[in-house]
């Protein structure tokens, strides 16, 4: 598979000031093809995970971003790690704004991640699932749908993987890289009517991972658990 390529009047709007600061741009909702720059400051999220993460982290090899976005996540992997590689079946023009994508370290691919390889309509949305489809997405052909082992990756360190529900299905397909390089993975779990929106974390556990830290989002929702390998 081909890694994913931007015009070059998106990838002139990326500027090594913005790599090394909070900011990046992201696109106001709702308003077409409309974007801005937002400061995160030094206690952003993103910026805390990734150091958290990073310091169970017993190297810096390659790290892996499944369901980048906008790359808010990939530029601070970039900071550390030897090797990026960035997973999205939507591929933003912010990315390219925010992240170095001529950076040869830096590898992004336009493609779902699941348990196994196959096809599967897409919604469009932040959930590869879900059912309120983007108009601009209805009739589209049918995507492929690969596991994170086919890419066969080396040296892992972390996976990071938020990809609101199907981050069960996620770890099963790279069931094989996880057991090879027991890397430390970061894992969104979304609380809904009091029930987890699938059971990643668990699946972890039951292969002798432990929670190390967990990021409790506003209103309790939103959850980043970071699991490292312990061995039993």
């Amino acid at each position: 598979m081909k890694a994913s390529r931007w015009p070059d009047k998106y990838i002139r709007k990326y500027s090594k000031s913005l790599g090394e600061s909070n900011s990046f741009h992201t696109k106001i909702k709702n308003k077409k093809k409309h974007f801005e720059i937002v400061d995160y400051g030094d206690d952003n999220n993103y910026l805390t995970l990734s150091e958290t993460a990073s310091s169970h982290c017993p190297s810096l090899d390659t790290a892996v971003d499944i369901g980048c976005r906008y790359g808010e996540f990939s530029r601070y992997l970039a900071r550390n790690f030897a090797k990026i590689y960035c997973f999205d079946y939507r591929k933003t023009n912010q990315f390219a704004m925010n992240v170095d994508v001529l950076d040869r370290r830096i590898v992004h691919y336009t493609c779902p991640l699941g348990a196994d390889m196959h096809t599967e309509y897409a919604s469009g949305r932040g959930n590869f699932r879900n059912r309120n489809i983007d108009p601009k997405w209805r009739g589209l052909v049918q995507m492929q749908v690969y596991p994170l082992d086919y890419f066969k990756l080396t040296n892992v360190s972390l996976i990071k993987i938020d990809t609101d529900g199907m981050d069960e299905e996620v770890i099963k397909g790279a069931m094989n890289t996880i057991k090879k390089y027991k890397p430390v993975i970061i894992v969104e779990l979304l609380i809904v009517d009091n029930k987890h929106n699938h059971n990643g974390v668990r699946l972890l556990q039951e292969i002798g991972y432990r929670v190390v830290d967990k990021k409790i989002g506003s209103g309790g929702m939103h959850n980043d658990y970071v699991l490292s390998y312990h061995k039993s």
